[in-house]
């Protein structure tokens, strides 16, 4: 029996959903990936599935002008040819009609993370990624034997050319978390850093914002965190203004809370706006400690923010389960205008969310199928409108359903 995992989706120009998941075989560490094409009421169009006889791992989604889908991801056993390293990160360009174009590996280091993937308009691909590189004296959080994180940034061009790989060689101890595209053709990176090996309490770590030109080119970095607060930042874009959004979890007191407690028993998820030049504009965290975690955010056309992430207290209504998936939404001074919180009686996630043409709102997760057999995780697709209403829900189990 498999069983299936939502890890993202990204909408093309006509409307068009694409939204990628993982199949998991019971008992072993075959991972597959899953590619599928939704209209935009949830039906399915087409769906593929690829990947080898180990562990493969998709990471993120984009689509370019022209309705062409890139996945970016880590492979363990090689979706395209033998693998130079024990993980290897690897770039898949599908056309509209999902037919493979062409798939990348990029090896040369043992162990490597991707965290994200971004299209320009002229179609050039940009990955985030990772590097686990072990030295002497260097030591992070992960153990002396591990050694620290090195952030890099692929660029291909839409034949699969690679064009350049940049370090962004920001501090010590760098890890990337996701990439975005802005206007003028930058690119935003997001990640965690810190300036000094992360072997001491609290970790002096935090988040990093940094800005590269088409050609690679580190051209603006800024930080922000709280002292033992650890902040992971999932995901960042650019406002009209220039201005930036961002969205993750927080273990410190990093901006205004909507909440009394002085509890550290759990997280907090936040919401941040910063300006270019990384001077706050504002910053809220939510949750209660109570495990909240915004995964990721979208602008609607009027440059409204919605928020998507998972907690297991009442921000949204009343608690569903062991964790929740909630939506919110808010305007550009950081007021809320709205949220709501669904979900099963176990544990839930969410981890994408995309904005549509007609501005129709798309979340993708995973819900828990419930501890009687057949037990595990199904994947969702859920439709709001902009005002908070949730319009429909589509789910799919495992991969006897998955890929009719």
């Amino acid at each position: 029996m498999r069983q299936a995992v939502m890890s993202g989706m990204a909408i093309s120009g006509d409307g068009s959903i694409f939204a990628f998941g993982h199949t998991i075989r019971e008992g072993r560490d075959d991972i597959d990936i899953v590619l599928m094409k939704l209209d935009s009421a949830g039906e399915r169009i087409w769906v593929r599935s690829f990947g080898s006889a180990a562990f493969d791992s998709a990471m993120d989604i984009a689509v370019d002008g022209e309705g062409n889908v890139f996945l970016a991801g880590t492979t363990e056993g090689g979706v395209a040819g033998p693998v130079d390293a024990e993980w290897e990160p690897f770039l898949v360009k599908f056309d509209g009609a999902g037919a493979l174009m062409w798939v990348r590996q990029l090896g040369g280091q043992p162990r490597y993370h991707v965290s994200g993937v971004t299209v320009d308009s002229a179609g050039n691909a940009y990955v985030s990624m990772s590097v686990f590189v072990r030295g002497e004296g260097r030591v992070s959080f992960r153990g002396p034997e591990m050694g620290v994180s090195e952030a890099y940034v692929a660029a291909f061009d839409g034949t699969g050319k690679r064009l350049w790989v940049r370090s962004l060689d920001i501090d010590l101890d760098n890890a990337t978390t996701s990439a975005a595209v802005v206007p003028g053709s930058e690119i935003l990176v997001t990640g965690v850093t810190s300036e000094m090996p992360r072997v001491v309490a609290p970790p002096l770590s935090g988040a990093f914002v940094a800005r590269l030109d088409e050609n690679g080119a580190l051209s603006d970095v800024y930080r922000f965190g709280s002292l033992g607060g650890g902040e992971v930042p999932y995901s960042a874009m650019s406002a009209p203004d220039g201005s930036v959004y961002t969205v993750g979890v927080t273990g410190g007191t990093l901006g205004a809370k909507d909440y009394e407690l002085t509890s550290h028993f759990s997280v907090d998820a936040f919401v941040a706006r910063h300006e270019r030049d990384g001077e706050e504009v504002w910053i809220r965290q939510f949750g209660k400690r109570q495990g909240y975690v915004a995964y990721d955010a979208a602008l609607t056309s009027d440059g409204r923010l919605v928020v998507v992430g998972k907690g297991n207290g009442d921000v949204g209504n009343e608690p569903r389960g062991l964790s929740d998936v909630f939506i919110a939404m808010y305007d550009e001074n950081g007021v809320r205008l709205w949220v709501d919180q669904f979900g099963t009686e176990e544990f839930d996630d969410v981890f994408s969310v995309a904005v549509g043409p007609d501005d129709l709102i798309y979340l993708a997760g995973t819900l828990a199928r419930g501890w009687d057999d057949p037990y595990g995780k199904q994947l969702f697709l859920a439709c709001y409108s902009v005002d908070g209403q949730q319009l429909w829900l589509r789910t799919f189990d495992n991969d006897s359903s998955l890929l009719k």
